[in-house]
């Protein structure tokens, strides 16, 4: 990992937009995330590992960087943990209704929290 990287996780910890994924087997993994209100271009279109701010009146979280242990056995949590975050994101952002990945396809990445 270099400095701009290093810098972008201790950042986005302190602005509380980095989740620590966990299981109770110890597999491990961390989720970045953007609050916004419905402009992916703001966040797809911005320079990797820099920082943008939240926006007002937000009904959408940007994922950002998923980093997971590798272990070929996060394939079969994957699903009940998605929901988890799901369920964190509804519970701490009230006003969020969607989920949107950055840097992928725009016409293929959202997904209804309450779906």
């Amino acid at each position: 990992m270099d400095d701009k990287q290093i810098q972008y996780y201790f950042e986005m910890k302190k602005r509380g937009r980095l989740l620590h994924l966990s299981t109770e087997d110890g597999r491990n993994g961390i989720l970045t995330y953007f609050i916004g209100n419905g402009n992916p271009d703001k966040y797809q279109k911005r320079e990797m590992w820099s920082i943008v701010n939240d926006e007002p009146n937000s009904d959408t979280i940007y994922c950002d960087q998923l980093i997971t242990d590798h272990n070929r056995l996060n394939a079969y949590i994957g699903l009940s943990m998605w929901h988890n975050i799901k369920r964190y994101f509804k519970n701490r952002y009230p006003n969020i209704d969607k989920i949107r990945w950055v840097k992928t396809n725009r016409h293929t990445n959202k997904e209804e929290l309450n779906g």
